[in-house]
């Protein structure tokens, strides 16, 4: 039978409609602290490949991308250091030193005031965006293990594990105006989404301390499987997800119910976790996979290799890319999200591999 011309461009616009989505290059940076080399590595995302490294004087833990420009935070613990990085241009732009010894680094919601955690000496050191200079160091008890600010820069929570409390910082204020008694030593602490409230984790009593911010009064310890060790908020702030040791799952929490939901079992030795609308990733470090997990019914739809020892896992913001940084092989692995289908423990949307450095532990993503 002939064809029309009509006919001919219809079928080919139904199998065009069927065939799979081709990938789509996500256009900026993924900026690569690695520990080992004391460097960042600028990952270009739409080579797959490490365009410049930036070799820093003490190494970077932790980066996080500022949003709405294309720039990012490296900052360095040994030396209390953070450096911002252009992602424009490739270079670096400032650095400020804020002590001699600090644990963490926060930027606020409104990308005003980075705080970070300090050791030497023991405090919380605002550093202004606008001038990159630090200001006015608020006090602190003893040294704190974390800290967590809430989303409006108010108010900061941090643990401190040689008094076994957590303090409530006003920030405007410079000052402590409570503290919450964990009975345990604090381990991970984050506010819930309105701030009202304050998550603990108490790791040697396997519980999450529940606190008011107003009064400093606890509300509940909900009791766990294993020990709470790393939090990650679902995007709206009503489901909150924990992993730790002591059990091959992952907690579900509902912050506003104050209640455990359920276990799920995550893989083995669950790890850092990051989460997009429809789906929770749970890094598995001892078997070199990641858990994918469906957040509406909690079934494990995939387990994917990796590299060895999977310690960090970044979405880009248009959801096309899920990228772990394996701290053992020292590379990237880059997964297609939308290649992640519902077939276990194969090798699903795995696109490829990136060398990064020397013991990559954290990553920020930067749109041009």
């Amino acid at each position: 039978m002939k064809l029309s011309r009509r006919s001919f461009l219809g079928a080919v616009g139904v199998l065009n409609a069927c065939a799979p989505r081709l990938a789509k290059r996500f256009n900026g940076y993924c900026f690569v602290a690695n520990q080992g080399d004391r460097t960042v590595a600028a990952v270009n995302l739409t080579r797959f490949q490490v365009q410049k490294r930036f070799q820093l004087e003490s190494a970077p833990s932790a980066l996080v991308a500022l949003p709405g420009a294309p720039r990012a935070l490296a900052f360095s613990p040994g030396n209390a250091t953070v450096t911002e990085i252009d992602a424009d241009s490739l270079s670096v732009t400032r650095h400020c030193k804020a002590g001699n010894a600090a644990r963490e680094m926060l930027l606020t919601r409104d990308a005003g005031t980075v705080w970070l955690l300090a050791d030497d000496p023991t405090a919380l050191v605002p550093v202004d965006m606008k001038t990159f200079r630090f200001g006015t160091h608020i006090k602190l008890p003893g040294i704190a293990s974390g800290f967590d600010i809430d989303s409006v820069g108010r108010f900061a929570a941090v643990a401190l594990p040689g008094s076994k409390t957590a303090a409530i910082v006003d920030l405007a204020a410079g000052r402590i105006v409570r503290s919450v008694e964990t009975a345990g030593e604090p381990g991970p602490i984050r506010f819930r989404s309105d701030g009202k409230q304050v998550l603990i984790g108490n790791p040697a009593l396997r519980t999450i301390v529940v606190a008011d911010v107003a009064t400093g009064r606890i509300v509940v310890n909900l009791p766990l499987a294993f020990s709470p060790e790393r939090f990650c908020f679902g995007a709206d702030g009503g489901q909150l997800f924990v992993s730790g040791q002591g059990m091959d799952a992952v907690a579900i929490v509902y912050p506003y119910q104050t209640v455990v939901s359920e276990t799920v079992l995550a893989g083995r030795d669950p790890g850092a976790m990051a989460v997009n609308a429809t789906q929770l990733f749970v890094a598995n470090p001892s078997s070199g996979d990641v858990t994918v997990i469906t957040i509406e019914d909690r079934r494990v739809v995939a387990k994917i290799p990796v590299g060895q020892e999977p310690v960090s896992i970044s979405l880009t913001p248009d959801n096309e890319y899920m990228l772990v940084l394996n701290r053992k092989s020292c590379d990237m692995a880059v997964v297609r999200i939308l290649k992640i289908t519902d077939y276990r423990y194969k090798r699903a949307g795995l696109f490829t591999l990136v060398p990064v450095g020397d013991s990559p532990v954290s990553a920020a993503i930067c749109h041009l």
